[in-house]
């Protein structure tokens, strides 16, 4: 068999460590995520409204850093963020065990969630630029299962050990995890520059090379090349980069707004569904539906990323949105019975949606612009999560937790002509004007 060019790889040191990495990541968030409710409601006594702001309140941190980020941590300096932010990820998480009131909690939250959205973001921009062009969707599609794996076993191991030895078991797992997190990233390398620019098209690596005197005496440089590296500097931004640009990129709005709603929903599955089990007589069952939901995942996300290099988003965002409110629909009948496929169903809808709207955001956006877009992607996907469970929680305190899903049940359905009428059409008329 042929060697495949080094420059096709996707199985390099650096994309394995960093997925690896990501995993134990995703674990400390998926478990915070899926425990928070339940931990505000039944250990602090607070009221359902109140814990969902609780759950929420973790990922408003994340989208506050993600905001500071996109501006501040342009292609470098990555090792070094990664370093600061995942050791003090790890300090976050310690200090659970001292949590002695609602406020305490809200605070730790808050400040783990911000650790959070640095790491994921810095994460999938090194994933991005190391992935060669011609292997995006099945290069993200690998990746992003170290986050699917992370969304089903960290509510699943949390959800088992609060039961079996309480929530200092709970903490002291997600210390251990994180600082594992940590020890790889000290293996990881600091892209330079150069190996940057190789996986960049040519007109991309230019700005990211190019800069202001690096020309040789005598140099034939063209001159409308010398002001686009000029350009880059923060001081002489583009217009189209400039006031909310610099945070946000345009490629990636549409879809990042269809995101906010798809993760408002599955915000509400994942810090309500433990307390709905619970309450419906078999809280055994709770970690199980976590487990089916992995399984499921996995089942299709291999296949995610081929389809989308074969034929594009747009098929496996209808199926995913199809499956994906049958299961709330499912969940919301709230029989026993019908839990575990109501799981199902959401998994592999959720895998669809998640792998195929991060490809087509690392797809679409200007290559010297990924950090900007994945923070973009992030943001929304921060916002749906923070928003979700203060929504969820004050509609179950009033009308109960199956009314709940079968509200975000019917919202989710309403997706399926806001993506064709809305982000397809926009992506649509923007490769035109390509």
């Amino acid at each position: 068999m042929e060697k495949m060019p080094d420059k096709e790889r996707i199985w390099t040191k650096e994309y394995m460590l960093i997925t690896v990495a990501n995993f134990f990541i995703a674990i400390n968030f998926y478990a915070q995520l899926t425990t928070g409710a339940y931990f505000a409601i039944f250990e602090l006594g607070v009221s359902e409204t109140l814990a969902g702001f609780a759950a929420g309140l973790f990922v408003v941190g994340s989208l506050a850093a993600r905001l500071i980020l996109s501006k501040y941590a342009r292609q470098r300096h990555y090792k070094l963020i990664l370093v600061i932010d995942i050791s003090l990820m790890v300090i976050f998480t310690a200090l659970h065990f001292t949590v002695n009131g609602f406020a305490v909690f809200c605070v730790f939250r808050f400040l783990l969630g911000a650790t959070y959205g640095i790491s994921s973001n810095v994460f999938m921009t090194i994933i991005a630029l190391i992935i060669p062009e011609g292997r995006k969707g099945e290069g993200v599609a690998w990746y992003s299962m170290s986050q699917i794996l992370g969304m089903a076993m960290g509510p699943f191991c949390a959800i088992y050990i609060m039961h079996s030895f309480g929530f200092d078991g709970v903490f002291l797992l997600l210390t251990i995890v994180t600082a594992i997190a940590l020890a790889i990233i000290c293996f990881v390398k600091q892209p330079e520059e150069a190996e940057r620019a190789k996986s960049l098209p040519v007109a991309d690596s230019a700005r990211v090379t190019d800069k202001p005197g690096s020309e040789e005496p005598g140099s034939n440089k063209p001159e409308s090349d010398k002001r686009r590296s000029a350009e880059r500097r923060p001081d002489k931004l583009p217009a189209e980069e400039r006031g909310i640009w610099q945070f946000l990129e345009r490629t990636a709005v549409r879809i990042s707004i269809f995101c906010v709603i798809i993760y408002m929903c599955n915000s509400n599955y994942q810090s309500f569904a433990p307390v709905f089990i619970t309450e419906s007589g078999a809280p055994g069952l709770s970690s199980a539906i976590f487990l089916a939901s992995a399984g499921a995942m996995l089942a299709v996300r291999p296949l995610i990323g081929k389809l989308f290099d074969k034929y594009g988003p747009n098929m496996l965002i209808l199926f995913g949105l199809i499956i994906y409110t049958a299961g709330f629909f499912l969940i919301g009948q709230g029989a026993l019975s019908l839990f575990v496929p109501a799981a199902l169903l959401i998994g592999m809808g959720l895998s669809s949606i998640y792998g195929t709207t991060l490809t087509v955001v690392v797809s679409d956006s200007p290559r010297h612009r990924l950090n900007v877009a994945n923070a973009t992607y992030f943001l929304a996907l921060d916002l749906g999560a923070a928003v979700g469970p203060a929504i969820g929680g004050g509609i179950a305190e009033h009308m109960g937790y199956s009314m709940m899903y079968f509200v975000f049940a019917v919202v989710v359905a309403a997706c399926i002509p806001l993506y064709f009428g809305y982000v397809a059409k926009g992506r649509a008329r923007m490769k035109g004007r390509a």
